[in-house]
């Protein structure tokens, strides 16, 4: 009798060893299944969440640089909405609010987070300061170092540095017309400029100083034309008497009010602006190939950052999707992300996947170029 109860003790325990093995297992597995399954995290995400409650203690991001137009207000509110974390943004021409960093450091004054502005600017000005950060190490998100979701399928730094990066860039034709005074097709070259018809009919942004105006000039003189024949279509556009204006702004407003029917070199987050609220306004595309810019979207973070984790939280988010929509919609120029939509845009503004920009070679031979165009149309500047 003892022999049987033993037995069937050996025998319990057996099929007990065989439940643990093929029984639990399988139950734990549907436990597990009938679970959530966790939120898919990006990389570093306890350090981002960490990062972004420090930032919230420090309650703003200040932003010196070049205009980016309505898109600023954009911009404010969605970061605002999302973080909670105000962006201060102190805008104006270029080479001005960079001046005005540099004499704030001077004096050991440090109220700026992030800069925005040409590529010029940049590296003539800021990279020799020596005042900016490197950005990769403030990137933390996996959406921004993904490779597949960008353009040139790689974060669009500019320099070797890495220390500023586009965010967004349009193959600019650089001529924009009034509809109601331009009739269609009447202007398909940078040589129908020189029609003594169009005497005295256009605006053009002040080549003399950095800017979109320089910019153009520049692209004429040094990839289009060439120097000595750039020089010359520059002086025959010179004769006809071409109004040279530095107000970003003022130049669109008047041609969309129809005082001059030509604008040569405005700004496209200024045209785009008043083409929004129902300007008679178009960009004209002209046969010649059309230059790659960035505009002001070309962003940097500084050293000593007064709200070192709200410059970094504010990095990682313009990088991200969600703000290269909101740019892409207000400003007039596609993403360099490649997930977000150029719906809305005419195809032959939006960069290729081999479209570059500016170079620093090209830079250096563009260094010149405010100092000739004041010579060639000293009389106008006059």
């Amino acid at each position: 009798m003892k022999s049987c109860k033993k037995t069937f003790r050996s025998v319990a325990l057996i099929f007990a060893a065989l439940a643990m093995v093929f029984v639990f297992p399988a139950v734990a597995a549907q436990t597990r299944a009938a679970q959530p399954a966790p939120a898919t995290k990006a990389l570093g995400q306890p350090e981002w969440e960490a990062t972004v409650k420090e930032a919230r203690k420090e309650g703003r991001v200040v932003i010196y640089g070049a205009g980016i137009g309505a898109t600023a207000n954009h911009l404010k509110k969605a970061f605002r909405d999302r973080f909670d974390i105000d962006l201060e943004f102190l805008q104006g021409r270029g080479n001005d609010i960079i001046q005005k960093v540099l004499t704030e450091r001077r004096a050991g004054i440090y109220s700026v987070d992030i800069g925005n502005g040409g590529v010029t600017t940049w590296f003539t000005v800021i990279a020799p300061a020596n005042i900016a950060l490197p950005m990769e190490p403030l990137i933390m998100l996996d959406e921004v170092k993904d490779r597949t979701k960008w353009r040139l399928g790689r974060i669009p730094f500019m320099d070797k540095e890495k220390q500023v990066v586009n965010v967004a860039s349009i193959r600019y034709p650089y001529i924009c017309i009034n509809t109601t005074l331009v009739k269609p097709n009447e202007i398909n070259s940078f040589n129908d400029l020189l029609d003594p018809k169009w005497k005295g009919k256009m605006v053009i942004s002040d080549p003399s100083i950095s800017g979109t105006g320089n910019n153009w000039f520049a692209y004429m003189m040094i990839r289009l034309y060439g120097r000595e024949k750039g020089a010359e279509y520059m002086k025959k556009l010179a004769l006809n008497q071409p109004t040279l204006l530095r107000d970003e702004r003022l130049q669109v407003e008047w041609v969309a009010r129809g005082r001059y029917p030509i604008l040569i070199a405005g700004k496209p987050t200024e045209v785009e602006s008043f083409i929004s609220l129902g300007a008679p306004l178009k960009w004209v595309l002209v046969k010649e190939a059309a230059p790659l810019s960035s505009g002001s979207f070309n962003f940097n973070a500084y050293k000593n950052a007064p709200h070192p984790h709200a410059q970094k939280v504010f990095v990682n988010w313009l990088l991200g999707k969600e703000a290269g929509e909101i740019i892409a919609k207000t400003s007039g120029y596609p993403s360099e992300r490649s997930d977000v939509s150029h719906a809305g845009f005419d195809p032959a503004v939006v960069p290729k996947p081999t479209d570059t920009l500016e170079d620093e070679d090209y830079l250096a031979q563009k260094a010149g170029m405010p100092k000739l165009a004041g010579e060639i149309f000293r009389e106008i500047l006059q």
